[in-house]
């Protein structure tokens, strides 16, 4: 198929061949005028041959000439009237000089209450349309001729089965003898955009449905935290009533992480800044600790995590604050807990949770401690697939590491322990 620019060039040697046949033709009849005359010689007559010769080989190559416009304008007139978008050309005065089958089916299906055309070709937009649809149009058409250049609008109309909207390009053309004329591309984005109104309203309808299974599980929670609360009030042994409390604990941590997703406007993700705070100054209160005895010293950054990762993170806080607020301080003694949670890197974060208080006894091995809390604690880092760092100078500090992205890290490395 020939390009644009063998289009040209054809029909310039079309027009080349027109003046040459015409100069032709009338060398051809000066000679036959002279070879009307006796005194005519021979090498007229020959030139007479010469001259038809050229004329019959100039005639042949336009007839290839034609024969391959023909094709080409053929070709390119199936792409355009199988294109599903509507494509165009009008002159200055905004009439359609041009219109492809998609185009002139749009507009007989927009003019069905009134008797429509065989072609709209003719036709300007204000013969077609309502006037503010007309105005609209013919505003964007000069928009174009005037920058000389294509630009790209969205357009409106009014559709017997309601309104259409469309993406429309505009871009300025010459033909072969220089005369102004606008060309016209519109993608039909009706269909596109119900689907996009329809996702927004499902997307909407879930977050609303998500908001509630959030706020019904933090009052499930709730409930359960109610019932052991109501049932410690029968226990008298102080280390029965002391794990009814633990348990409570870690029923308010995980409550938690659902009433700031509740909260929140990502369903998905928790502000741990806010969450740790909460979480941090619930238990100093829970454990009936004044903040002028047991100071908290809590630094965090604000980091998104989602909720698979937030809910271990809370378990795991809460039990590194509740071993120190009950066992770093004996017998009512002054202490700090210092927390912090922060980015390593983009990928890696960390928490830290430091008391200076009397540390764990010398020589014990952390990871082999019976205890339910130190359990729990394991449990999580490897949950979290973390990694796991024990210090001892002035008190406890543990320090976790972990990737925001569980993908990133394999099944949690060796935990690695330092005293000092």
């Amino acid at each position: 198929m020939p390009a644009p620019t063998q289009k040209t060039a054809l029909s310039e040697r079309l027009v080349h061949l027109e003046n040459e046949n015409q100069t032709l033709r009338l060398e051809l009849a000066a000679l036959r005028k002279q070879l009307g005359n006796p005194a005519s010689s021979k090498s007229e007559s020959e030139q007479l041959r010469t001259v038809t010769t050229r004329l019959q080989l100039e005639i042949t190559e336009r007839e290839v000439m034609e024969q391959a416009v023909w094709e080409y304008m053929s070709l390119f007139l199936a792409f355009m009237n199988n294109s599903p978008a509507i494509a165009f050309i009008k002159d200055e005065e905004g009439r359609y000089i041009y219109l492809n089958d998609s185009g002139e089916a749009y507009l007989k299906e927009v003019n069905q209450k009134k008797e429509a055309p065989d072609s709209f070709v003719g036709k300007t937009d204000f013969d077609i349309w309502p006037e503010e649809v007309a105005r609209q149009y013919r505003k964007n058409d000069l928009k174009a001729l005037e920058a000389d250049c294509t630009i790209e609008v969205l357009e409106s109309d009014r559709h017997p089965q309601g309104a259409h909207q469309w993406l429309a390009y505009r871009f300025p053309l010459k033909n072969l003898i220089g005369r102004r004329l606008l060309g016209g591309i519109s993608v039909d984005l009706t269909e596109r955009k119900q689907m996009e109104e329809q996702l927004k309203a499902s997307l909407q309808e879930k977050e609303v449905l998500l908001q509630e299974v959030h706020h019904r599980v933090k009052n499930n929670m709730q409930v359960i935290s109610t019932l052991l609360d109501l049932q410690t009030q029968y226990i008298r042994d102080p280390k029965d009533l002391a794990l009814f409390e633990e348990s409570q604990h870690r029923i308010f941590a995980m409550s938690l992480v659902h009433e700031h997703l509740y909260r929140s406007k990502d369903l998905s993700k928790v502000n741990c800044k806010a969450f740790i705070l909460e979480l941090a100054h619930y238990l100093l209160d829970s454990y009936q600790i004044l903040a002028k005895r047991i100071h908290l010293d809590i630094q965090t950054e604000e980091i998104l995590l989602e909720v698979n990762k937030a809910i271990p993170l809370g378990l795991l806080l809460n039990e590194l604050v509740s071993n120190a607020l009950k066992y770093a301080f004996p017998n009512r003694k002054e202490g700090s807990i210092t927390i912090r949670f922060f980015a390593e890197t983009p990928q890696e974060i960390t928490l830290l949770v430091r008391d200076n208080g009397v540390g764990l006894p010398k020589g014990i091995d952390f990871q082999k401690m019976e205890s339910l809390g130190m359990k729990l604690i394991m449990t999580l880092v490897q949950q979290l697939k973390g990694e796991l760092v024990l210090r001892q100078e002035t008190g406890t500090e543990f320090k976790i590491l972990f990737s925001r992205d569980e993908l990133d890290k394999p099944q949690s490395r060796a935990l690695g322990s330092t005293q000092s």
